[in-house]
């Protein structure tokens, strides 16, 4: 852009390039290269006093610059959406939020008599409390869960590991805990060999973007990927298949708890395409564990977008 200029505001003769080349072995010059013939039509005195110029005799030319010089990017839509998404950022989630996932769960009430931050103690925010429930699962020795105080006993074995703090571990209450492995479903983990049982199983999946963005569907963009990442609470495998669980520390009542389970089979159903698509295993059932009601939910394979899909080939 300013050398072109500049060259062609210089005399005639300057504008006239010699080019040479000379050989390195012997000091043998190579062959001179003939410089170009310059053709040079332009209107210098018009250009040199600033007066309009005439328009292009060459309008395939013109239209080609035109064409050029307006050109956009086609995609630019898709430049302001997330190409990496948690499962709970998906815009067609029912889950709007971290905290959502994990309220008010499991924790001993207490009476206070004086305010947390007279008494020096730390305050969990029930994002925080559920968090520890599940450091909890991912620790504890499955073989070893017979009731409540073989489970304060691992906790306290958590704490000497630097796991959980001792105000974290004063926190948790051991019997909802301990109720998980006298269900069936707990019990079914407990007797499982432990190579046949994942825990915290983060996964990236790579999905079109149209299945996670809808407005894409049909789009020039919609089939490129988008990664959707997450963690599986507790993956159980058997002959026939794989068994996934989620573990929830909401407190729910009973009324609550159908609109619960349609809440969270959106995740289940994102949770199992994973573990398909990376483990090429079924999925033959999915579960979700209500400590505060000390409940496992059989879910159904939902309806949802996420569901008998293929995901996007790695």
């Amino acid at each position: 852009d300013w050398l072109g200029p500049a060259l062609a505001g210089c005399a005639e003769h300057d504008r006239r390039w010699d080019i040479c080349c000379w050989g390195t072995a012997g000091g043998k010059a190579l062959p001179e290269i003939p410089p170009a013939p310059v053709s040079d039509h332009l209107p210098w005195d018009r250009i040199k006093s600033l007066q309009p110029l005439e328009g292009s005799p060459q309008p395939d030319l013109r239209r080609e610059l035109d064409r050029r010089l307006h050109w956009f990017y086609p995609l630019k839509d898709l430049t302001k959406l997330p190409a990496k998404l948690a499962v709970t950022e998906i815009p067609s989630s029912p889950i709007t939020s971290p905290a959502e996932e994990e309220a008010v769960p499991l924790f001993r009430p207490k009476i206070k008599r004086k305010p947390l931050f007279l008494q020096g103690k730390e305050v969990f925010s029930p994002a925080q409390l559920g968090s520890l429930v599940h450091l909890v699962m991912q620790h504890l020795d499955f073989s070893r869960v017979g009731g409540k105080a073989e489970i304060e006993r691992q906790i306290a074995s958590l704490v000497e590991k630097g796991f959980l703090t001792e105000e974290e571990a004063a926190a948790l209450d051991p019997r909802p805990l301990a109720g998980f492995f006298r269900r069936p479903l707990g019990l079914r983990i407990a007797a499982a060999p432990g190579e046949a049982v994942r825990r915290e199983l983060a996964f990236t999946l790579a999905l079109p973007a149209e299945e996670v963005y809808p407005e894409l569907s049909g789009r020039m963009g919609g089939r490129d990927p988008v990664l959707i990442q997450g963690i599986i609470d507790c993956l159980l495998e058997e002959e026939d298949g794989m068994v996934l669980v989620d573990y929830k520390t909401d407190r729910l009542g009973e009324k609550d708890l159908a609109a619960a389970v349609a809440r969270y089979s959106f995740q289940l159903d994102l949770y199992a395409r994973a573990v398909e698509t990376i483990y090429q295993l079924p999925v033959k059932e999915r579960y979700l564990y209500f400590f505060h009601l000390g409940r496992e939910v059989q879910v159904s394979p939902g309806a949802g977008p996420f569901r008998g899909v293929p995901a996007v080939s790695p």
